[in-house]
């Protein structure tokens, strides 16, 4: 089952990059204390996707991002917005 959903994870993350979709950092959220990461969409927005099946956090956490906007911090190399 652990394969399975690994492979589904690797299958998505695949299909987002090849619809132009660029991978920017990883969190923890602060209100479910799932990890979510930022991916920038084609358009050049970011959006939150959850990080075990890469569907967007606020179908499952919908507090976070009410009003919100990412903080600007680095990370690593990659810069969070």
């Amino acid at each position: 089952m652990a394969a399975d959903s690994i492979q589904i994870r690797m299958q998505a993350e695949r299909d987002l990059e090849r619809k132009g979709y660029r991978f920017i950092s990883r969190q923890k959220c602060a209100f479910c204390g799932r990890e979510f990461e930022w991916w920038r969409t084609p358009r050049g927005k970011l959006i939150p996707l959850t990080a075990c099946n890469l569907e967007p956090h606020w179908r499952i956490c919908g507090r976070a991002f009410r009003n919100k906007k990412p903080s600007m911090q680095t990370a690593g190399y990659f810069r969070q917005f």
